[in-house]
């Protein structure tokens, strides 16, 4: 009634063996979450890449917050009188978070960076990190983007790009638009 591939059993067979269960009760436990999946409207692969990207945000420091709130709160603290601070630390928060793409890729921290950017933030609708001869261009999109928004995510990419050797030679903001270019320092 039920066929399988001999392979994938016998990886079933492991992990019920190493988890203490008997194949009978995991392979059903799998079948139910399958089928718990489907009547989300979901498979199991998108419900493990989502999870993916929660366990993505916890191991990068993210915390959810709701964007609205998120949003006011950065405005209101970018027009008083914490503006200064405010951008020292995205500038800090962006090096720390350029050392971590480093540490979690260090033969191409870049990609590590543009592939921790695009799970993490829900809110983008076009990033990219592209390489264009000794120049790294980031373009980064979303309508939903304060102008305080705009200029303290620059200011994190900037910091993530310090971070890991280049240094800014052209950077163009605009309300949800922020586009930098960036060399190898010397």
């Amino acid at each position: 009634m039920l066929a399988a591939n001999e392979l994938l059993v016998n990886e079933l067979v492991k992990i019920a063996e190493r988890k203490g269960r008997v194949l009978y009760d995991f392979t059903n436990e799998v079948i139910t979450q399958a089928i718990r999946a489907d009547k989300m409207g979901l498979t199991l692969k998108e419900v493990l890449d989502e999870r993916g990207i929660v366990e993505e945000a916890k191991r990068s420091g993210f915390t959810l917050v709701f964007k609205r709130l998120w949003y006011e709160v950065l405005d209101r603290l970018y027009e008083g009188s914490e503006r200064e601070w405010l951008i020292e630390e995205w500038r800090e928060t962006g090096r720390w978070y350029g050392k971590f793409s480093y540490s979690r890729s260090p033969e191409d921290p870049l990609r590590a960076l543009e592939n921790g950017i695009r799970t993490v933030m829900w809110d983008i609708e076009d990033f990219e990190v592209a390489e264009e001869e000794d120049l790294i261009s980031l373009r980064c999109i979303s309508a939903g983007f304060s102008e305080a928004y705009t200029l303290l995510l620059s200011t994190f990419f900037k910091g993530a790009l310090d971070a890991l050797g280049y240094e800014l030679v052209d950077e163009e903001l605009s309300k949800g638009i922020i586009t930098l270019k960036f060399r190898k320092k010397e």
